[in-house]
């Protein structure tokens, strides 16, 4: 399938992965930059900013512009402003792995549906490239053997809550690419580029990875992204009816900025935090997660965090060390007597 539909591509930019995307794939998903980073791009011609005797003139021109527009044209905006924040208080939910509250107007049914059709594209891509390692090659076996035991550790704990969701049916891939990277689709696709094996430098280090990546899936972080691209898109169109067309460039900067990033930032960090626990849960060395991230660090520079989809590495590294107690803990008491396991994590 060649058609892309706004959701469909919204899925793929939801996979979460740890680094950019090669030219194969970045046709599957745009968003992507080194190391999962999304560089806004400032609108033509104007600053992120403005100035206080900037206000009154465009409060002056808001009016204006809203009182020349047609009766109808005004009762659908007022509608929109006072109809949104109903619909996103009506459907705010809470993780109940987290206990924090998420946006989702989506069904589980409908984001498989999505991640099943870029799955077969991207398996099309791969296989046409002959970029995908055969089950039995040993980089497979490694990522399928640390994913098969936090998959289990994930698969009992979904069983165990009082909404346990859809079962998964979980598929990992290692494809053949230069990029450090991992990502996973709503069904439980998982792919693993190759180069992020000499990064990860272990079991435990690929179990990071895995880890945060199960988890992502788990909080069913992809429908949390198409829900937020939703509410986006409403808000640019009633703000471009109200402001003009010359207007929608900066909404859309504006609104990324102040809400898509911000949110996107958050489900990593989620995404980083369940996955330390999950690893820990299956025998995994939590300590050694923060070497991963000081890894990732020396590859390059990244762009500042605020107009990027992911915390910088210096964060997640400040982060887990302060989870990090936690982590050993749940490791001791989940891996008590369990010697082969814990022998197995270096």
């Amino acid at each position: 399938m060649r058609l892309f539909t706004a959701a469909r591509i919204a899925t793929l930019r939801s996979c979460a992965g740890f680094g950019a995307m090669s030219a194969s794939t970045r046709r599957f998903a745009s968003s992507y930059r080194r190391f999962g980073q999304q560089k806004m791009i400032p609108f033509e011609g104007e600053s992120h900013g403005q100035t206080s005797s900037q206000r009154p003139r465009i409060a002056s021109e808001f009016k204006s512009r809203f009182n020349q527009l047609h009766p109808r044209t005004r009762l659908v905006l007022i509608a929109v402003g006072t109809g949104v924040p109903v619909v996103y208080v009506y459907n705010l939910e809470t993780v109940e792995a987290t206990g924090k509250r998420r946006f989702l107007l989506t069904s589980e049914d409908y984001d498989i549906e999505l991640a099943d059709q870029a799955t077969k594209d991207l398996l099309k891509q791969y296989k046409a490239q002959g970029a995908i390692y055969p089950p039995n090659s040993q980089q497979a076996r490694q990522v399928t053997e640390v994913a098969k035991r936090l998959i289990a550790v994930s698969e009992r704990e979904r069983a165990q809550m009082q909404k346990p969701g859809k079962a998964v049916n979980w598929h990992i891939y290692v494809i053949k690419e230069p990029t450090p990277n991992a990502f996973v689709l709503a069904n439980g696709a998982i792919f693993v580029h190759d180069s992020i094996l000499k990064l990860t430098a272990g079991d435990s280090g690929l179990a990071a990875v895995l880890g945060h990546e199960i988890s992502h899936q788990r909080a069913r972080h992809t429908g949390e992204r198409i829900s937020s691209g939703m509410l986006v898109n409403i808000l640019v169109l009633a703000g471009t009816i109200a402001l003009g067309q010359d207007t929608a460039q900066i909404q859309n900067t504006l609104l990324q900025l102040m809400m898509t990033l911000p949110n996107s930032r958050r489900q990593e960090t989620e995404a980083d935090q369940l996955g330390l626990k999950l690893m820990a849960k299956a025998c995994f060395d939590p300590a050694q997660v923060t070497a991963f991230w000081q890894r990732m660090a020396a590859q390059g520079a990244h762009q500042p965090e605020f107009i990027s989809t992911h915390p910088t590495d210096t964060t997640r590294i400040k982060n887990i060390t302060k989870w990090l107690p936690e982590a050993q803990q749940i490791r001791a008491e989940s891996c008590m007597g369990d010697v082969t396991n814990l022998a197995r994590t270096t």
